[in-house]
């Protein structure tokens, strides 16, 4: 009946727990030569309230790029040019997973 004076009543707050993923890809040179490597570092971010845990990331390298080494972690190359990360954990706070990898630079076509 909602009288809360009533012992068979109760109130109380859900207050939900959430994980808000964001991600950033950056490249250490941006005019690079053919032939040079370069590395790629793909950044997590939560701003959530917990931890976010089993988490994916596919990245699908650029065009003009080939030979994917040095994949950080557990990633790997799936398919030519896609790199994967499963089973990720994300803690709270800024730039919290840093994932990374090489590629060289092909000749233009």
């Amino acid at each position: 009946d909602g009288d809360q004076s009533e012992d068979d009543e109760d109130t109380f707050t859900i207050t939900p727990q959430t994980s808000d993923l964001s991600i950033a890809k950056a490249v250490s040179d941006a005019t690079p030569n053919v032939g040079d490597v370069v590395t790629f570092t793909i950044t997590l971010s939560n701003t959530g309230t917990v931890v976010a845990t089993g988490v994916s990331v596919q990245d699908v390298v650029p065009v003009g790029y080939s030979n994917i080494a040095a994949i950080s972690g557990t990633g790997t190359e799936t398919t030519t040019n896609q790199v994967d990360w499963t089973g990720l954990t994300v803690p709270v706070g800024t730039d919290t997973v840093t994932l990374t990898f090489d590629a060289t630079v092909e000749v233009p076509t």
